[in-house]
């Protein structure tokens, strides 16, 4: 019988294992590592924040508040997932890659604020 070995931290999103558990999948869970928050104050206004993970996202809110002219680009759907909790004002890369995620927020300013 094969087995799915699953390595991850403790914090994580459920959709690994609710897809092997919908298709009877066997796995097993290695937690290798533990992810610590390390929220910080910022006393500046950005146009911008990017954002590469879900806990990334929990960190900065745990510290900070969201101004209305803020965009937030995510590398992936799970972190802008996380980032929908709290502002509207996000875009999310078309794959997860910094290349994507870059060229999404060239897309954005070029759309939103280049001169015309």
């Amino acid at each position: 019988m094969n087995i799915f070995h699953f390595f991850c931290g403790k914090l994580r999103r459920p959709e690994i294992e609710d897809f092997f558990q919908d298709y009877q999948i066997s796995y097993e869970i290695f937690e290798i590592y533990n992810t610590i928050l390390t929220p910080k104050k910022l006393d500046t206004t950005f146009n911008g924040i990017l954002f590469f993970s879900p806990s990334a996202v929990s960190s900065f809110f745990k510290a900070n508040s969201w101004k209305p002219q803020t965009q937030g680009f995510c590398i992936g759907k799970t972190t802008a997932y996380s980032l929908k909790k709290f502002t509207p004002n996000y875009s999310i890369a078309k794959e997860a890659s910094e290349a994507q995620l870059f060229l999404c927020i060239h897309n954005y300013y070029t759309q939103n604020h280049a001169e015309k």
